[in-house]
């Protein structure tokens, strides 16, 4: 009987020792797992104090052509650094998918390199100065809004109350100056409405047959025209619901290299010549004599010529 005991004795010593072990490997595993995501958020903080940061210089310095070109490679940089793996994405809608990194640095850039007139000079230096006067407001906000541990934890949680609340305001300012910059760049080369809504539906039947879609919509604002050629227009192609990714791409065609920092199917760079309900891939439109390349080059923004 005392052998026996002594046994039941030792298998609770033993249990009592394995649930503590259990007990202190979980609460070490929790503590863990809560400074990791503790790290994450200051890490995504940085991102947004940086963008922050980057607005406030670019509006000490002021508003020139020159200023800016000075700056660019500073603003270029900074950008794209801080966008990576930044909580919420500075997404607006479809067509306007990665806006810092797109709308706002190619208006950037085409300021500090672009052959502007005067006059489109200075419409562009106006609209760049909203766009980073609203983006430190935004980019304030939000580091006002996360500066308690908890809240800034909660920015990195999809579908938080605080990080939906933020998406919506992200999503408001991509959608505001990715329409506007995208309404400048089209300048003089405004389409009338029938012929866009005429290249709309076009698209729209394009898409449905190379990707076997029986619904795909294709709105006037998701698709950006950048002049024509051969009677051909050439356009950008994104509307709802297109599978994109956030990767840098190229297309050489003719000796030409033209460059998106968003991968799109099902063609990577996006960019499409259509005439008569007639729609071929700019590399398509090439090799088929459809357009002169030598020309479509020519009337592309900076950002479209350029890996930067």
């Amino acid at each position: 009987m005392t052998k026996l005991s002594g046994k039941i004795k030792a298998l609770i010593i033993i249990g009592i020792v394995t649930v503590i072990a259990l007990v202190y490997s979980f609460v070490h595993l929790y503590n863990e797992k809560l400074y990791w995501q503790e790290q994450a958020a200051e890490y995504n903080r940085y991102h947004w104090s940086e963008i922050y940061l980057m607005a406030e210089r670019i509006e000490n310095l002021g508003f020139t052509k020159e200023t800016i070109k000075e700056i660019y490679p500073y603003i270029n940089a900074k950008i794209f650094s801080s966008i990576t793996g930044l909580y919420p994405a500075f997404n607006g809608d479809a067509a306007y998918t990665a806006v810092l990194n797109t709308y706002y640095v190619q208006l950037a850039q085409d300021i500090s390199y672009g052959d502007l007139s005067e006059e489109r000079l200075v419409e562009a230096l106006v609209l760049f100065a909203d766009a980073t006067d609203d983006l430190k407001e935004l980019s304030q906000k939000v580091l006002e809004m996360t500066e308690d541990t908890k809240d800034s934890m909660a920015l990195r949680k999809v579908g938080s109350k605080l990080y939906n609340e933020v998406e919506e305001m992200v999503k408001s300012y991509c959608n505001e100056y990715g329409k506007k910059i995208r309404q400048f760049n089209n300048g003089d080369n405004q389409q009338t409405d029938n012929t866009v809504q005429n290249d709309v539906k076009a698209f729209e039947k394009y898409f449905r047959e190379k990707l076997s879609l029986s619904d795909v919509t294709v709105s006037a604002e998701s698709i950006y025209y950048y002049g024509s050629s051969n009677g051909y227009r050439v356009y950008s192609v994104a509307y709802d619901g297109q599978l994109h990714s956030d990767a840098f791409c190229s297309d050489t065609v003719g000796g030409y290299t033209f460059y998106k920092s968003v991968m799109y199917m099902p063609y990577s760079i996006a960019i499409y010549a259509v005439s008569d309900g007639e729609v071929y891939t700019l590399k398509e439109a090439y090799e088929k004599g459809k357009i002169n390349i030598e020309e479509v080059y020519s009337f592309m923004p900076q950002s479209v010529k350029s890996p930067s």
